[in-house]
C-alpha cells in the first residue's frame, strides 16, 4: 500500500521500458484523479479531532470534502447534493451511521459508503452495516493509507 510520501515520489520517476536501461520512456507524471474536478466526499463525524484529520487528508489527496455531525445533518446533505463517497461514523450523537446507509442502500443512490466504527460499537449495529452492504468498514484508530486508497478506489 502506498502512502502519500511514495505517491509523491513517483510522481517525477521516469518509467522504464524494456530489459535495458537505458531505453526510458518519456517522463510521465502520476497525475491525481481529481486534478480536473475534485471528487465530492461527505465526512459524517461527531469526533471533532477525528473530522480534522480526514478532512485535512481528503485535501491532501486532492478531494474536496464536506462534513456533518449528525445523523439528521447527513441525511439532510444527501437530500440536496450527491457526493461521490460518504466516510461515516457508525455511532453519532443522534443515533447511528447505519440510519445514512440505509437511505443510501434503499433510495439506490450511486453513493459508495465506508463505516468507521470501533470495538465498542453495539455488534448489531455492524451486522446491519454488513447486511446492508457498505463499501468499506474501519476499525478505530483508523488506518490512514488504508482510508486514502479506499477513497482513491471509490472516486475511480
Amino acid at each position: 500500500m502506498l502512502l502519500y510520501e511514495d505517491i509523491l515520489e513517483c510522481m517525477d520517476r521516469p518509467i522504464v521500458g524494456g530489459e535495458k536501461d537505458e531505453e526510458v520512456a518519456p517522463k510521465t507524471k502520476v497525475s491525481p484523479s481529481v486534478a480536473a474536478k475534485p471528487s465530492k466526499i461527505l465526512i459524517v463525524e461527531s469526533d471533532r479531532s477525528s473530522l480534522e484529520a480526514l478532512r485535512e487528508m481528503c485535501a491532501v489527496l486532492g478531494y474536496a470534502a464536506d462534513e456533518a455531525a449528525t445523523v439528521a445533518d447527513g441525511m439532510a446533505y444527501l437530500e440536496r447534493a450527491r457526493p461521490k463517497c460518504v466516510l461515516l461514523a457508525m455511532m453519532l450523537p443522534d443515533g447511528s451511521g447505519v440510519q445514512i446507509l440505509r437511505q443510501v442502500r434503499e433510495r439506490f443512490l450511486p453513493i459508495k459508503v465506508a463505516m468507521m466504527f470501533s470495538s465498542a460499537d453495539p455488534r448489531d449495529m455492524l451486522d446491519q452495516a454488513n447486511q446492508l452492504r457498505a463499501d468499506g468498514l474501519f476499525l478505530r484508530p483508523l488506518n490512514i493509507p488504508s482510508v486514502a486508497s479506499w477513497l482513491w478506489l471509490a472516486n475511480n
